[in-house]
C-alpha cells in the first residue's frame, strides 16, 4: 500500500498519513522544541527535526511514502527575524524528507484549497477534514487545530493529483 504525508509548515503546522485509499492513520501537530528566548524573554520554538524524523520515519519503514509540503511564501508586513525562522522550518522539513529518501512535492495553499472548493476560511478545512475523516474528529474540534485538519487535507490532495512511481 502506498502512504501520503501532508505537512502544513510552521510551528503551529502539523503532519499527517493517509492511505492510498484515503483513510486518515495518523496526525500529529508539529513538533516543536524551545531555541532560545526572544528579546521580550518569551521563549523561542523551532520545528523539532530530530522528533518530526522519527514521527515520519517510522511512517516510512515499511511501504512506500510520499509527501507534499505546502508551499509557503513571505507574508506581507511581516518581520525579517520571523520569516527568517519560519523559513528554517521550512527547510528542516524538506530536509527531514531528503533524509529518508521520501519523494517530495510542494502544493501551493491555493492549489490545494481549489482541489476541496475551500475558501482561506480554516474552520472549513476543519468542518471538511471531520466529514472525510469522523473517526478523527476530535482531532479537528478545536480552532487551534486548524493545521492538522490543512495537513490530512493535503495529504489525501497528494493522492489524489500527483501521479507517484
Amino acid at each position: 500500500m502506498k502512504y501520503f504525508i501532508g505537512m502544513d509548515p510552521g510551528i503551529k503546522g502539523a503532519v499527517a498519513l493517509v492511505d492510498e485509499h484515503g483513510g486518515l492513520h495518523d496526525v500529529f501537530d508539529m513538533p516543536v522544541r524551545v531555541s532560545g528566548k526572544r528579546s521580550n524573554g518569551k521563549d523561542k520554538e523551532t520545528v523539532n527535526h530530530y522528533r518530526l524524523a522519527d514521527i515520519v520515519g517510522a511512517w516510512s519503514a515499511a511501504d512506500p511514502c510520499y509527501a507534499v509540503i505546502e508551499r509557503v511564501q513571505a507574508s506581507p508586513g511581516a518581520g525579517g527575524v520571523s520569516m527568517f525562522s519560519f523559513g528554517e522550518g521550512y527547510g528542516k522539513l524538506q530536509g527531514v524528507l531528503a533524509g529518508l529518501d521520501i519523494e517530495c512535492v510542494l502544493a501551493t495553499p491555493q492549489a490545494w484549497k481549489k482541489h476541496y472548493e475551500l475558501t482561506k476560511d480554516k474552520g472549513e478545512a476543519r468542518a471538511l477534514a471531520t466529514t472525510l475523516w469522523p473517526e478523527f474528529k476530535d482531532q479537528f474540534r478545536l480552532v487551534k487545530y486548524d493545521g492538522r485538519a490543512e495537513a490530512a487535507l493535503i495529504a489525501n490532495y497528494g493522492n489524489s493529483v500527483y501521479s507517484w512511481e
